[in-house]
C-alpha cells in the first residue's frame, strides 16, 4: 500500500507539525483522506459515551439494585468504545496532519477494529442477555430454555465476532506489511455481512422478548425498573 503524500516507511518516530491546507479533505491522491463532518461526529460521540460511562457510576452508586444490569459487560463496552472513538480522533489527527503515512495508519486501524467489534458484541450481550434476563426474573418466567436460547445466539454471534476481526486482521497485514498471499477480501465482505444481518436479527429479537416481558410485567403491575438506553454508546458515524 503507497504511504501517504510526504511520508516514509512504517518505522520511524513521529514528527508532529502543523496541519496543511488539504487536511480534513477528500482529493485526488489521498486514499485515506476524512471529511470535517466525520471527525466532528467521532468528536462528539466520544464526549456522548463518555457522559454515559460516568452517568452509570453515578446511578451504581446511588441506586444498588442496578448493579444487576450496569454490571461490568456493559461498563466494559462502554470503556472499550471510548478506547476505539480516541483511537479514531488520534488517528485521523496525525494522518490529516501528516505525521503519520498510510501504513503507520492501517496500524491504527487494526487495533480500533478489535476494540470496536469486541466493545458491540459485548453491547449484544447486555441487550439480549443482561436486560431480559433481568426482566424475566421479575416477571417470574426465568426458565432453563431461554438461558440455553442465550447461549447458542451469543455463542453463535461471539464466533462471527472472532472469525471477522480475526479475517479482517489478517488482510489488514497481508496489505501493508506481506507481499507473498493475497488477502481475503471477498470473505471477509461475505462474513461482514453475515455478521451484520445475523447481529441485527440478534437486536430486533432481544427488543421483542424486551417488549413481551414488560408487557408481563405491566400485566401483574410490578415495577419495571430502571430505564436504561444501551445502544446511545454505539450511535455513532462508522468510516471504514
Amino acid at each position: 500500500m503507497a504511504p501517504r503524500r510526504g511520508g516514509g516507511g512504517g518505522g520511524g518516530s513521529l514528527r508532529i507539525k502543523a496541519c496543511s491546507e488539504y487536511a480534513f479533505k477528500n482529493y485526488y491522491g489521498n486514499p485515506y483522506g476524512s471529511i470535517i463532518g466525520y471527525f466532528v461526529g467521532f468528536c462528539f460521540f466520544f464526549v456522548v459515551t463518555l457522559v454515559t460511562l460516568i452517568c452509570m457510576f453515578q446511578i451504581k452508586k446511588r441506586h444498588a439494585h442496578s448493579q444487576k444490569l450496569l454490571g461490568g459487560i456493559y461498563g466494559t463496552s462502554l470503556f472499550f468504545n471510548l478506547i476505539y472513538l480516541a483511537l479514531r480522533i488520534i488517528s485521523t489527527t496525525l494522518l490529516e496532519c501528516e505525521t503519520i503515512n498510510g501504513m503507520q495508519y492501517q496500524d491504527f486501524i487494526l487495533s480500533m477494529f478489535i476494540f470496536a467489534y469486541i466493545a458491540r458484541y459485548l453491547l449484544l450481550v447486555v441487550i439480549f442477555w443482561g436486560v431480559n434476563n433481568q426482566l424475566r426474573l421479575l416477571a417470574g418466567k426465568a426458565s432453563s430454555f431461554y438461558k440455553i436460547l442465550s447461549a447458542v445466539v451469543l455463542g453463535i454471534m461471539g464466533a462471527l465476532t472472532a472469525g471477522y476481526v480475526g479475517l479482517s486482521s489478517y488482510n489488514t497485514y497481508q496489505s501493508t506489511r506481506s507481499f507473498f498471499d493475497e488477502p481475503l477480501y471477498d470473505e471477509q465482505e461475505k462474513l461482514s455481512m453475515s455478521f451484520w444481518v445475523l447481529y441485527l436479527i440478534t437486536v430486533i429479537g432481544g427488543g421483542a422478548l424486551s417488549i413481551v416481558a414488560i408487557a408481563s410485567l405491566r400485566a401483574k403491575s410490578l415495577p419495571t425498573g430502571v430505564s436504561i438506553n444501551p445502544f446511545s454508546a454505539f450511535a455513532q458515524p462508522s468510516h471504514h
